[in-house]
């Protein structure tokens, strides 16, 4: 527990102005340790050919950077330049298992911190996001996720996406709509 709390907190420290750019400093130490882990994270993963299993190890590894990312999210500052991989791959992997309550306050980081998708994808990080949330709400019951929605489309309005994107999304907030209160 006292190890969880440090990484918690050191990887949500807020980075002072006055104090220069150092290899020493902690909240660096914690976002190089959890990004070592990250990258052999992402090793194993492109070993596992069953997408089933790889959502089940997915659901596992998050659970392993729920204290580094409760900091970051509790601090509410970038102490990256606008760079911290282990947030944006945390907030895909927690879209990809469908833990939308997990993915969207990681995703609101990311996306308000205008961070970028990975290597390798060929959409924005706000397209891959919407995207793959929209799918998972839409397979699922839309009503179930109309606040996520609500919340998720206030932070997207007036962003550039493509407009099959947008229109999934849109699609998935109409049904939500429609699974509630009919007056609405």
């Amino acid at each position: 527990p006292a190890a969880q709390h440090r990484v918690k907190v050191e990887s949500g420290r807020r980075v002072c102005p006055d104090f220069p750019v150092t290899e020493e400093r902690t909240n660096d130490h914690q976002y190089r340790v959890h990004l070592h882990q990250l990258k052999a994270d992402l090793k194993r993963l492109s070993s596992i050919r069953s997408q089933a299993r790889r959502l089940d190890v997915k659901r596992e590894l998050l659970t392993h950077y729920r204290d580094y990312l409760d900091g970051v999210l509790s601090n509410g500052t970038i102490n990256r330049g606008g760079r911290d991989a282990v947030v944006v791959w945390c907030a895909l992997w927690a879209v990809d298992v469908g833990d939308i309550s997990q993915a969207l306050p990681l995703a609101t980081y990311a996306i308000q911190h205008n961070m970028a998708a990975p290597e390798g994808f060929n959409r924005s990080l706000i397209e891959v996001i919407i995207e793959e949330i929209s799918k998972t709400v839409l397979a699922a019951n839309p009503a179930d996720y109309l606040p996520e929605l609500e919340a998720l489309g206030a932070l997207v309005a007036g962003r550039d996406m493509s407009d099959t994107i947008t229109a999934k999304l849109h699609k998935a907030y109409g049904l939500a709509l429609a699974g509630t209160d009919p007056k609405q």
